[in-house]
């Protein structure tokens, strides 16, 4: 589609049944997406796979955006970009991921009634008398023991660059308040944040070991992983990478290409605790510290801090 559809009741009951917004892990689709008619010109917009649903095709409105969202996949156990805030009442962003939790959860009173509250327009489709539909940039689930756990962020921007957005109040002061007060409302921490928050030698070693997140049982690789953590998982953090690379070829037959993704692996997912904040050097003995880091940032989520 070329050019921008049409918004008519119809059209919006139509994605509404074909799952837009809803779902998780692997079956979530976001409620924006990016599409030849909706380029934006002031900022890069990505639609890459976050870790661990890579065949998910994500939604990113900005390489800001899209930077926030690696840091926070590799803190969260899922992260759904462009989540729709419905006008009518709704239930919690957790709904539907444990039939026990389901009963627990709140239900949201909806957009229409907490602008109603603030004493702003909730703002419609351009045209047309139809509820726009507000979206929050990251809705994030956690485990927490037996249950599961959610935290928003909202991204703000950054210097020389603004959102491509439809939002009718253009990411104002009121929308993110009125973001905050649907967060309030069902007892979810709320965060403003933005890549400037987070380390750029993060963000970039975030973006190399990322393609290795994932490792299933049934991957080659994922016998050298076990064979490595066996030996020397214990000590590793007191060797340089060259030799883990070392001694994945020696022991388990690995090819270069196949250590490095192994050791993208430990590195993303903190087997070893080294921290990635830091440049890395695989001649050298890497500093500690990415479990603590990962752990503070975790800690800020919850708290609304981040």
């Amino acid at each position: 589609m070329s050019r921008a559809p049409k918004i008519t009741t119809q059209y919006i009951e139509k994605l509404i049944q074909n799952g837009q917004g809803q779902g998780h892990g692997r079956n979530y689709k976001p409620w924006l997406e990016i599409k030849r008619w909706n380029p934006s010109s002031v900022s890069t917009q990505s639609v890459g796979g976050l870790p661990p649903f890579y065949r998910r095709r994500g939604t990113f409105m900005s390489r800001n955006e899209w930077h926030v969202g690696l840091v926070l996949s590799w803190i969260v156990t899922e992260v759904r970009e462009q989540y729709p805030a419905w006008p009518w009442v709704h239930p919690d962003p957790l709904y539907g991921l444990s039939e026990e939790q389901d009963l627990e959860l709140p239900r949201s009173v909806g957009m229409l009634e907490i602008c109603d509250g603030m004493g702003i327009k909730h703002g419609v489709f351009p045209g047309t008398n139809i509820p726009y539909i507000w979206t929050l940039d990251f809705v994030l689930t956690l485990r927490d023991g037996d249950k599961y756990r959610c935290a928003v962020c909202s991204v703000k921007t950054v210097e020389n660059e603004r959102y491509w957005n439809p939002d009718p109040l253009d990411r104002a002061v009121e929308k993110l308040e009125s973001e905050r007060r649907y967060c309030l409302q069902l007892g979810i921490p709320y965060s403003i944040t933005g890549r400037d928050r987070f380390d750029s030698t993060l963000i970039s070693n975030l973006e190399v070991f990322r393609a290795a997140a994932v490792l299933p049982v049934t991957d080659l690789r994922y016998a050298i992983l076990q064979k490595f953590m066996d030996q020397h998982g214990d000590m590793a953090d007191e060797h340089p990478i060259d030799e883990w690379i070392g001694w994945m070829r020696a022991e388990s037959g690995a090819t270069f290409h196949q250590a490095i993704f192994v050791t993208h692996h430990i590195l993303w997912k903190q087997l070893v605790d080294i921290d990635i904040s830091k440049r890395i050097y695989n001649s050298r003995l890497c500093r500690p510290g990415g479990r603590t880091l990962q752990k503070k940032l975790l800690n800020l989520l919850l708290e609304g801090l981040l």
